[in-house]
């Protein structure tokens, strides 16, 4: 059964690309980066965003954590004008190395916690006024192996837009993560600037999350995306931390490379 639910998330994406549907509706992803679009799916659509993601983490210069996310899909859905549903599921696999040899049982894999929520739009662009949408979703007390979570975690993501220009976009976000076992609340923020050129988009983006109780961490990232047709996108984009930059003491590095893709098609009753 295990290795069924793995199978599917992995062909999902990828079996509706033969589809081709006509739609006057122009798909507006997740992805890539890290922040949420400030706009929900239209009624009745589905979207499907899935990536691959490799990162390399490490606090100290002899040892480094190396994670693989196979398969990071996000499943939107239209329910309402100005209402999604989201649903979120991960492959994961890390390993430890230590001075760049493999320790403990080397790569461990497994499902990442669900996670469910909901998009609503806000406000509408108008002026200065900028595009808003509410993010709400709640990761359950599940996943296996390495990746099992034992409480709730709940996020709310404040999304807004403005048009620089009508190919220039700055996107900002502000939330809050926690866990309903704690009251260690985690702020984040994001900040990315893109600019369309016919069919691609390259864009730029800080972002980052402080807490009570750990060190503020800080990044940036930056990609390009290229709009296939107004349905199906593709993707790639990399990033690094930014932590050394402003406190030398610190011996904490990541980096990462992501690549994906999006698809948008009608349900059809």
């Amino acid at each position: 059964m295990k290795r069924l639910l793995l199978t599917i998330l992995l062909l999902i994406p990828y079996f509706l690309l033969a589809q081709t549907e006509n739609t006057e509706h122009v798909i507006n992803t997740d992805r890539p980066g890290a922040s949420d679009a400030s706009r929900t799916v239209p009624k009745g659509y589905l979207h499907i965003e899935s990536g691959f993601l490799f990162s390399v983490e490490s606090i100290n210069p002899s040892q480094e954590q190396q994670l693989i996310n196979f398969n990071n899909t996000l499943i939107r859905y239209g329910l309402l004008k100005g209402l999604e549903l989201r649903l979120n599921q991960s492959i994961l696999s890390s390993r430890i190395l230590e001075n760049g040899q493999e320790i403990g049982v080397g790569w461990q894999s497994g499902l990442a916690p669900l996670m469910l929520g909901l998009k609503v739009n806000l406000t509408d662009e108008n002026g200065f006024l900028p595009e808003t949408a509410l993010v709400a979703e709640v990761n359950l007390p599940k996943g296996n192996g390495n990746f099992q979570q034992e409480n709730f975690i709940y996020r709310f993501n404040l999304t807004a837009l403005n048009h620089l220009n009508p190919d220039w976009l700055l996107v900002y976000n502000l939330g809050i993560f926690q866990s309903f076992a704690d009251e260690s609340t985690q702020f984040n923020y994001t900040l990315r600037s893109s600019y369309t050129f016919d069919k691609y988009t390259p864009f730029l983006e800080f972002y980052g999350n402080r807490s009570k109780n750990t060190t503020p961490l800080n990044y940036i990232n930056g990609g390009i995306s290229y709009l296939v047709n107004n349905q199906f996108q593709l993707d790639a984009y990399a990033g690094i931390d930014i932590v050394s930059l402003y406190n030398e003491a610190l011996e904490y590095n990541q980096s990462f490379v992501s690549v994906g893709l999006g698809y948008m098609f009608p349900i059809k009753k």
